[in-house]
């Protein structure tokens, strides 16, 4: 959870759904003080599961023995890695910021 990857704005955008739903992220990090301060205050519709750093081999398992209903990748400079392509790989969609995909010249 380094400040690049924006996982905060995940975390507060979960603030905004009214129906169930449930947030699993995978990673750990700096930024991790301030998602915790967000998930405490998201409503009771809101389940999330922080599951902490995890080996590759261990998220793509994750992957292939539960319903994922899409990968969200807020990075603003990382661009298109390999964490969203292993995603597809097992037919999640993705929901990506542009931003970190595009490079401006």
């Amino acid at each position: 959870m380094s400040p690049v990857k924006r996982v905060p704005l995940i975390a507060e955008s979960l603030s905004h759904i009214e129906f169930p739903i449930k947030w699993v992220h995978f990673g750990d990090g700096e930024e991790m003080h301030r998602v915790l301060e967000i998930v405490d205050t998201l409503p009771s519709n809101v389940k999330v599961e922080l599951a902490g750093g995890r080996s590759n081999e261990d998220i793509l398992n994750y992957y292939r023995n539960n319903k994922v209903d899409a990968f969200i990748h807020l990075s603003s400079s990382e661009g298109f890695g390999m964490a969203i392509v292993e995603a597809f790989s097992f037919g999640i969609p993705g929901i990506l910021y542009p931003g970190g995909a595009v490079k401006d010249d």
